[in-house]
């Protein structure tokens, strides 16, 4: 089934997808020749400079970023022992995730970036194999392609921005922790939100970024919250890095009513190389207009509320929707998997009634800490079309784990941004997976 460019959602010993411009340098810059063509001993061969910098560097550059816990620049970069495995260099750790399975968590790029090509993998394989030998050369004609990975402007003018009271102070004793901050949106007349733009203002520690939509007036000064707190918001959006911006397509918008709309930002920071006195003010810009779109856009999510994983177990399952008739045609525009921490892959499905299986969003490898959002080429579901979720858990502990909002329970869900919104009554955004049928596989 298709993959999806996605968010989320990140990582603990991470490797980023393409070169940032603003920190990392460009190809052979840091490993400099000295003198008379003479070239450092540091400098690595070009083509594994090139490699490293258009896949690596956003993160992994001079300046760390996103939470990277060491440069890959120069060849002692590449020879001092790994972070997560000190009896090893780090080139060999390299050379282990880089060629993992493409459905592995630990693969690196990481999702969602895309893995090395074939070619890429080779010249890397065959330095590894070779015993990383320095460069020899000059790197001229050498092009390693970079590109900002930060996420692309909205193509409208954002007028509104997601921000909170007071920065927060990323502690130098945590290496990872959840905090929220809510935003009451006002406005005199209905609008649409039809851009949602990331702004990452300390790249250094944040790790990736939800928006959410809340019922209620959440405290806009940043506080610890639950890593499992997404359950009593509605997911919208979700940026990681490799993720851009996202736009809703014309026929559409997020309704933000007269009054107070409540949104809360979700953020992931991660410190691993205990930098003091780092704060951080990151959120959303939106772009807005009173031209209202023909449709609201809203969030629903598919999947399951009734699950028991069995203690030291695995559970394999599939649940069932049949939409029913009076449910209005409805366009499906973005995809956001959900688990917990047990969770190992989800997909959604779509089979229409007419025959077919049409991708509404897969994670083979679901990775709690990797979450991201994906967008969706408007797909039609009808009445009379079924979608199925399937979920599949390891369970290592001596308890069952069934449905809940906390991070020991476990969840299985496909959020779905749509539109028309559903007004029908009854109707609420859990309802599909509230009504669920599911089977064993």
């Amino acid at each position: 089934m298709r993959r999806f460019a996605w968010l989320v959602f990140p990582f603990f010993s991470i490797g980023c997808g393409s070169s940032g411009a603003n920190e990392a340098q460009p190809a052979g810059e840091t490993d400099a020749a000295v003198g008379d063509g003479a070239v450092s001993t540091q400098a690595l061969p070009c083509d594994v400079d090139a490699i490293l910098e258009k896949n690596c560097r956003s993160c992994h550059g001079a300046s760390t970023k996103f939470g990277a816990p060491m440069s890959l620049v120069t060849l002692a970069d590449m020879q001092k022992p790994s972070p997560s495995d000190p009896t090893k260099k780090t080139w060999e750790e390299v050379k282990r995730r880089i060629n993992l399975p493409a459905d592995s968590p630990e693969r690196m790029p990481q999702k969602p970036n895309p893995a090395l090509s074939a070619s890429d993998l080779a010249t890397m394989n065959a330095w590894f194999d070779g015993g990383t030998p320095a460069r020899t050369g000059d790197c001229a004609g050498t092009d390693a392609g970079t590109v900002d990975p930060t996420p692309k402007p909205l193509s409208c003018k954002p007028d509104s921005q997601l921000r909170p009271k007071s920065k927060w102070a990323m502690p130098t004793d945590t290496k990872d922790v959840y905090v929220c901050y809510g935003v009451d949106y006002e406005t005199a007349v209905k609008k649409h939100i039809i851009g949602v733009e990331p702004k990452i203002n300390n790249p250094k520690i944040v790790h990736h970024i939800l928006l959410m939509q809340s019922d209620t007036a959440v405290d806009g000064t940043p506080f610890k919250c639950s890593e499992g707190s997404i359950a009593k918001w509605r997911m919208l959006y979700a940026w990681a890095p490799g993720v851009g911006s996202f736009e809703l397509p014309k026929e559409a918008g997020l309704p933000a009513e007269p009054g107070k709309s409540h949104f809360v930002v979700q953020i992931h920071y991660n410190n691993v190389k205990a930098l003091p006195g780092e704060q951080d003010d990151s959120g959303f810009d939106f772009c807005s207009t009173t031209e209202l779109r023909p449709n609201d856009a809203d969030v629903l999510a598919f999947g399951s509320m009734k699950f028991s994983i069995p203690a030291k177990g695995k559970l394999d399952m599939t649940a069932s929707w049949t939409v029913p008739g009076g449910v209005p045609e409805i366009h499906a525009i973005g995809t956001f998997p959900h688990m917990h921490q047990l969770g190992k892959s989800i997909s959604t499905t779509l089979h229409p009634k007419g025959g077919g299986t049409v991708d509404l969003g897969t994670d083979p490898a679901f990775d709690f800490n990797n979450q991201f959002f994906g967008t969706l080429p408007n797909i039609s579901i009808k009445g009379g079309d079924t979608v199925k979720t399937r979920c599949v858990w390891e369970n290592p502990t001596s308890s069952a784990v069934g449905y809940g909002e906390n991070t020991d329970n476990e969840m299985c869900y496909g959020f779905t941004m749509y539109y028309p919104k559903v007004t029908i009554s009854p109707w609420s955004w859990m309802l599909p997976a509230y009504l669920s049928t599911s089977t064993v596989n």
